[in-house]
């Protein structure tokens, strides 16, 4: 989890250990039927559903959030395990600035498991995970996800302009 504030000034660090013993988790066998925008959708709905449960306003997408979680989501498949740094060793407030996403506030859920329903309940027993998912500062989200064997990696990028 990863969280920027540009008002508060406040930068909190962290990360959610991914459920397979974060081994580095490339290669293997595929999981059938994965269909990344189907995917995709249930995540949103996740998170809706999670913010509306807890009295806060449901999060739009926003297609600059999408290129860069999904660039984010891609890159830690392709390395077998999850970060907040990119192959440049950009965090999610470079990569949202070089697209040009004018941010008062930037945050990101990263992670990888074997179905985005477990992952999710991860993220919602982690208190940084889960402030990040029902910050009221945040309006937007952009949602990336990437197979790798067995493993689906997600980058949830939070923000607002």
């Amino acid at each position: 989890m990863t969280r920027l504030n540009l008002r508060a000034g406040v930068l909190l660090l962290g990360c959610l250990l991914a459920l397979g013993g974060g081994c580095k988790a490339s290669g293997g066998p595929t999981l059938p039927g994965f269909n990344p925008n189907t995917e995709r959708s249930a995540m949103l709905s996740r998170h809706n559903a999670t913010r509306t449960g807890a009295g806060v306003p449901a999060l739009s997408e926003n297609a600059l959030l999408d290129q860069i979680a999904m660039q984010q989501a891609q890159y830690e498949a392709s390395i077998g395990d999850f970060s907040h740094e990119d192959g440049s060793g950009h965090h999610v407030d470079t990569r949202a600035t070089d697209v040009g996403y004018n941010w008062v506030a930037i945050g990101e859920n990263v992670g990888y498991d074997v179905s985005a329903a477990q992952l999710y309940t991860g993220w919602l027993g982690s208190p940084g995970h889960y402030s990040n998912i029902v910050d009221a500062d945040f309006t937007e989200i952009g949602i990336g996800v990437a197979q790798a064997g067995i493993y689906q990696y997600w980058c949830i990028v939070f923000g607002s302009q």
